[in-house]
């Protein structure tokens, strides 16, 4: 009975010894000659000495290479490790999130990493984090047969699309891009440089050609008809005509348009419209507000109001097209606009209830 008290006194006093050892952080709380050094699990060990950071990534290394053909490395940054979620989260840097990921890319790559993994953690739940998303997420949706992404799925639809050609010899779209519109950058431009008092491209020269210029050769030939064949509305922030002609009608300059009066007559809008009244616009300054807008009422019976702009083309070619307008409150869904050209008329049929403000690109004639 009296050695129980004794033992029982003793593990008291090496507990509150290692209590002031964990809570001072001193050496010298333990006595030197008998140091307690404190279990650890074989993961955290790993962890601590870099063997399981170093394992893993020779091994995401191997696959990188394997899969892309190139050298390169894939390095295990840090690791998180949540006892009570039993769960272990592996960050790495850039490069493994430059693999073209496929469903059995991530099964590869999360099977190596079980693999090195203590007995004890194989059953944690893992994940293996590149570029700050879990690896899983950069499947594109095309390549996945489950767990389909609704985040990247076109989830807005309109009925009446922007821009439809009634000309068109392939008619409206029952599948594909139908009533989709895409906005697509092809790059920067031609800006004006303040400090050299010059206009430049705004990226800059490499490998013998400027990225405004490189990705334009093949957005505007390739991409954006291949879109555009398929359904959809492409509307980009900078011009797709080459022709370095430009002609602008506007009905604030009476020369060149004219109106017909139908069974309801043409009137000045209350919104303001486009106009050109200066050479040189100032920053904040918008030409589509500087002008008048004319409107008229739609009519499902009667004679039709009519309005045309007739250029004056100064030389053959090829010129694009566009049209311009104010969406009000009750803007037309269905305005027609037809182009007359070499090779005959085109007709459009133009979403007015969008877009105003700004040029719409009818087409190339």
């Amino acid at each position: 009975m009296f050695f129980g008290k004794k033992l029982l006194l003793l593990l008291v006093s090496l507990l509150l010894s290692v209590s002031s050892f964990a809570q001072n952080g001193k050496t010298n709380a333990l006595p030197d000659k008998n140091p307690i050094l404190l279990p650890a699990s074989s993961f955290v060990q790993e962890v601590a000495d870099d063997s399981l950071k170093e394992r893993l990534s020779r091994s995401l290394t191997n696959i990188y290479q394997e899969v892309l053909l190139r050298p390169g490395r894939v390095t295990v940054d840090s690791i998180a490790l949540n006892e009570r979620k039993k769960s272990i989260e592996f960050y790495t840097n850039l490069s493994l999130s430059y693999l073209p990921m496929r469903e059995n890319t991530v099964f590869q790559i999360y099977d190596s990493v079980r693999y090195h993994l203590p007995v004890t953690q194989k059953k944690y739940r893992i994940s293996v984090i590149s570029d700050g998303v879990e690896i899983s997420h950069l499947i594109p949706n095309y390549f996945r047969t489950t767990q389909k992404d609704k985040n990247r799925v076109i989830a807005h639809k309109v009925k009446t699309p922007l821009v439809a050609n009634l000309s068109s010899p392939a008619g409206n779209f029952s599948e594909g891009l139908q009533n989709n519109h895409i906005a697509l950058w092809q790059s920067h431009g031609w800006y004006y440089e303040q400090k050299l008092g010059r206009w430049e491209w705004q990226r800059a020269r490499i490998f013998q050609t400027v990225e405004d210029l490189y990705t334009q050769s093949y957005v505007l030939p390739f991409l954006v008809p291949m879109l555009e064949n398929a359904g959809a509305n492409v509307l980009l922030p900078r011009e797709r005509d080459y022709n370095r002609r430009e002609v602008i009608v506007d009905n604030d300059d009476r020369s060149d348009y004219r109106e017909e009066n139908g069974k309801e007559k043409w009137k000045t809008s209350l919104s303001p419209g486009f106009a050109h009244p200066k050479e040189v616009y100032l920053d904040g300054e918008n030409p589509f507000r500087m002008g008048t807008a004319r409107q008229t009422k739609t009519v499902s019976r009667g004679a039709e109001s009519v309005a045309t702009w007739q250029p004056d083309i100064p030389e053959k070619g090829e010129y694009g097209v566009y049209v311009s307008y104010q969406t009000g409150k009750n803007s037309s869904d269905d305005a027609l606009y037809s182009v007359y050209h070499a090779g005959g008329r085109t007709d459009f049929l133009v979403n007015q209830q969008m877009g105003g403000g700004t040029w719409i690109y009818l087409g190339s004639f």
